[in-house]
């Protein structure tokens, strides 16, 4: 089947906790990988992705009045190359493929404040 990998495997790790002086921390992690996957159901090589894993990052605080919080992200840190998604112009081979790859590994710092 297109799409589809043999195998998946994946993991999530969070942990939160109050600081002494107020407000709240939390951690996160995920992992995950997949095995080789393909883009057609006639699994040439053309429009193949090879396995890879994939690891995302997450540091936050919120301040003890939950209005205001600050997050550090990274994302894809293991910095892998893969395919989002693959066109087959037309069935004949050798024909043009369009493809898109995913983003690389890029980080992100999010302020979020609160109205009420």
């Amino acid at each position: 089947l297109p799409l589809t990998s043999e195998w998946q495997l994946g993991a999530l790790v969070s942990y939160e906790w109050v600081a002494p002086g107020g407000g709240a921390f939390a951690v996160t992690g995920n992992y995950s990988w997949r095995s080789e996957y393909f883009f057609t159901e006639f699994n040439t090589d053309d429009a193949r992705q090879d396995s890879f894993g994939r690891l995302d990052l997450g540091l936050s605080w919120t301040a003890p009045s939950e209005r205001w919080s600050v997050s550090a992200i990274g994302r894809n840190l293991t910095d892998e190359t893969t395919i989002g998604s693959l066109s087959v112009v037309s069935p004949l081979l050798g024909s043009v493929r369009v493809a898109a790859l995913d983003p690389p590994r890029h980080f992100m710092v999010r302020l979020g404040y609160q109205f009420r």
